[in-house]
Order: C-alpha cells, then sequence, then structure tokens
C-alpha cells in the first residue's frame, strides 16, 4: 500500500519493539528490520509496562519533513486513516431493544424501549422470578429443554450487515457447570443454526466444550470469537457483551467490560425473520 505520492521519510517503530497488545495494521521491511506504519490497541489490551490500555490507541507514520501537502497522501492512506477515526472514536448506536427481566410475576417480559416484548415458554413463573439479580429482578432459568424467553421477530432487532451489540448480566453459582449440568447455556440468540432454520444467526453463548462464543451466520460463513469462559464463571453476576464491528470486520467479546477475545468477521448478511430468545439451551460443536 502507497502512503505517499512523493517520496518522504517517515516516522515508524520496530515491530518488535510494540507492546504485547499492539495489532499491526500496516508495515514495511528496510535493511532486513520490520517496521510498523500503523499499529493500534485495544482499550484494555497489554502495554509494554504490562498494565491495561485505559483507551483504544492508534499510532500513523508521519511524514519525516514534518509536513506535507494534504494531497500528497493517497487515497488509500487516507481511506485507512477515516477508518480509524471511526474506530477511535465510533458512533454511539441507539439501544433498540432492553429487557430489565424485573417484573417479578406473571409470564411476559417487557422491552422498556422499544416494543419487542417477549413472553416465558416452559419456565414456571412462582420460580424463575428472583429478586438478588445484578440489577435488582432476573430470572432464574432451569434446566429444561426449550425453556426461555422468546421475543417475536422484528426488523428493530434484525441487524442484516450492520454494526450491533448484545449484552446481558449472566451468574452461574459457584460450582456449576452450564454443560455437563444441562444448565441454561444460550444467552441471547436470534436465529438458528439448524434446519428447519434459516441457517442465519447471531448468537452468544457456551459451547459444547464451555468456551464462550460470539457468533455470527449468514448460513454460509460463520464467523466467531471463542474465549476461555472462567471470567464469566465467577460465582457473582457478570457483564457480558458481543460486538460485531463491521467497519474493521471483527467480532468483540467482553467481560465486566474487560475485552476477552477478538476474531476476524468474514460473514455477510444474518438477516433471519427468526425469534430471540433468551436463555435457550443450545448445541454446537
Amino acid at each position: 500500500m502507497t502512503f505517499f505520492t512523493a517520496e518522504t521519510g517517515a516516522t515508524s517503530e520496530l515491530v518488535s519493539a510494540l507492546a504485547p497488545g499492539a495489532e499491526i495494521i500496516a508495515q514495511v521491511t528496510s535493511d532486513s528490520n520490520d517496521f510498523t506504519i500503523v499499529f493500534v490497541v485495544e482499550k484494555g489490551a497489554e502495554l509494554a509496562d504490562g498494565s491495561a490500555s485505559p483507551n483504544r490507541i492508534a499510532a500513523f507514520s508521519l511524514p519525516g519533513q514534518n509536513q506535507l501537502a494534504a494531497n500528497v497522501m493517497t487515497d488509500d492512506a487516507w481511506a485507512l486513516w477515516e477508518a480509524t477515526i471511526r474506530w477511535l472514536d465510533p458512533p454511539v448506536l441507539p439501544m433498540v431493544a432492553h429487557w430489565p427481566l424485573d417484573e417479578g410475576a406473571g409470564t411476559v417480559v417487557h422491552d422498556v424501549v422499544g416494543d419487542n416484548d417477549g413472553e416465558m415458554i416452559g419456565l414456571d413463573p412462582a420460580e424463575a422470578w428472583i429478586t438478588d439479580g445484578a440489577r435488582g429482578g432476573a430470572v432464574n432459568f432451569d434446566a429444561g429443554w426449550d425453556h426461555h424467553i422468546e421475543v417475536p421477530h422484528s426488523e428493530s432487532i434484525e441487524f442484516g450487515d450492520l454494526d450491533f451489540s448484545v449484552s446481558c448480566w449472566i451468574r452461574y453459582l459457584e460450582g456449576e457447570d452450564p454443560v455437563a449440568d444441562n444448565i441454561m447455556n444460550g444467552w441471547v440468540t436470534k436465529g438458528t443454526n439448524v434446519s428447519p432454520g434459516t441457517g442465519k444467526r447471531y448468537q452468544l453463548f457456551i459451547d459444547n466444550d464451555g468456551g464462550v462464543r460470539f457468533t455470527v451466520d449468514d448460513d454460509v460463513v460463520k464467523s466467531r470469537v471463542e474465549v476461555h469462559r472462567a471470567p464469566f464463571m465467577t460465582g457473582d453476576w457478570v457483564f457480558v457483551l458481543g460486538l460485531r464491528d463491521t467497519v474493521n470486520d471483527q467480532l468483540r467479546i467482553y467481560a465486566d467490560g474487560i475485552l476477552q477475545g477478538t476474531a476476524v468477521d468474514n460473514t455477510g448478511d444474518i438477516s433471519n425473520g427468526e425469534p430471540l430468545r433468551i436463555g435457550d439451551l443450545v448445541s454446537e460443536e
């Protein structure tokens, strides 16, 4: 990739000198040495001193003459610059649905920001509602197959090939194993991965091997980020978030605001027209 249309020296950094959490976007080789000319550090990634980065960081190569006319930067360089600015300061997307799960009685769960009310399926309201949730009320999901909260399909929770995030509070008590004990492991799922469904979905869950996954699938290409479950299985409430970043073609997963892992997103449109399920039992290798 050509950055400048004119001959110029530029600042650079040895790849070997980068912080452990840095991700190289562009690099060059000169005199048998690898130099990075663009790198980024995700919030929470490890810095050189072993601490966690408090914010996102991006470093760009600068002209050695200290200044150049703007038109000396190539179109590719400007496109990369603009994408990096969006990554550093992404637009805040509006919340499209929120289920506090604090009703305390009955089988209906209300969406307090939209029109996506859901209903308990298979759960006994007398046992499902609890009062010691992360923010008050919550739902205790039993080990019954197909016991979940179901939200009918809506275009407002159908994200296609756009950016989105999905989040929830989860708690497993000490000693509980959601896979071995057949306890709820499908935190949030919209769509399906088996017939007769579309094969398209987004899903935040614990897989059959006990790893935590955030998956998007267009029925042709499945992309997923998978991380160890330990940060999510603390015996206390943990805030879980899966994010699809289509600007950077990346999936990310967080536990209590700390980045746990990333993966490349090669998936296309995940629109599926199917219900959203909270607290289901799911199966995927």
